[in-house]
């Protein structure tokens, strides 16, 4: 699993998509940025 910071959370790529796991809950501006993410390492790993 990576980290996505020193405590947001992290993620893992499993069948074909990403997985976000966070640790704490995040404000909905820092959750947009991460869902934004997650797409694109989805993408990435496609």
């Amino acid at each position: 699993m990576r980290v996505l910071s020193e405590r947001a959370g992290g993620w893992s790529a499993r069948t074909g998509e990403v997985a976000v796991e966070l640790y704490e809950p995040v404000s909905p501006a820092d959750r947009e940025a991460i869902e934004a993410e997650r797409e694109a390492l989805t993408a990435f790993h496609a």
